[in-house]
């Protein structure tokens, strides 16, 4: 999901003017994001505890919000828009409430790429196909190592590593492989 949650705030912020609806439901999603906020350094059992308890309640009546207030609109109208995006992808967005090692937002991991996307017109000429796989490999690799250093604590228990080689085919007939 891409910032799916900002949807409506992003409508909100917009040029036209503000409505009601709109309002309340921003209003409903930082009631989300505080709750996440307050739990942000606890124990995976406690996240999931409270999301549960907390969170589970505020996502189930925005969602009967949004589909109540989405008879009111237009199919063109722009929150009539904004709520059928969050309504179709709903078990997406509230896969943080069965996992907790989902976060609600995956600002994190676009900030990660953000890089890659700034320099895309510098590296649109890797010299050829072959060039393109190794550099996103070598990006993959290097955002991997990054991560792992930032958060070695999340990398550490055992069932949050790959259980499989990401890049089978690029690293079968590598033969630095077995030399690093």
């Amino acid at each position: 999901m891409r910032r799916g949650w900002a949807g409506p705030s992003l409508l909100a912020a917009g040029k036209k003017a503000l409505s009601p609806i709109a309002i309340k439901v921003v209003r409903r999603i930082d009631a989300l994001f505080e709750i996440e906020r307050s739990i942000n350094g606890k124990s995976a059992e406690e996240r999931l505890q409270v999301r549960q308890t907390l969170s589970r309640r505020l996502a189930d009546d925005l969602q009967v919000y949004m589909r109540e207030q989405l008879a009111k609109f237009s199919r063109g109208h722009d929150l009539a828009k904004a709520f059928n995006y969050i309504l179709k992808r709903w078990s997406s967005f509230t896969l943080f409430l069965e996992d907790e090692r989902v976060c609600l937002s995956n600002n994190a991991a676009e900030r990660g790429l953000r890089c890659i996307a700034l320099g895309r017109k510098s590296w649109l000429f890797c010299g050829s196909d072959r060039g393109g796989r190794r550099a996103a490999a070598m990006y993959s690799l290097i955002v991997t190592a990054l991560c792992r250093v930032r958060h070695s604590a999340v990398y550490a228990a055992r069932r949050t590593m790959p259980r499989r080689v990401v890049f089978p085919r690029f690293l079968a007939d590598r033969r630095l492989v077995g030399s690093a």
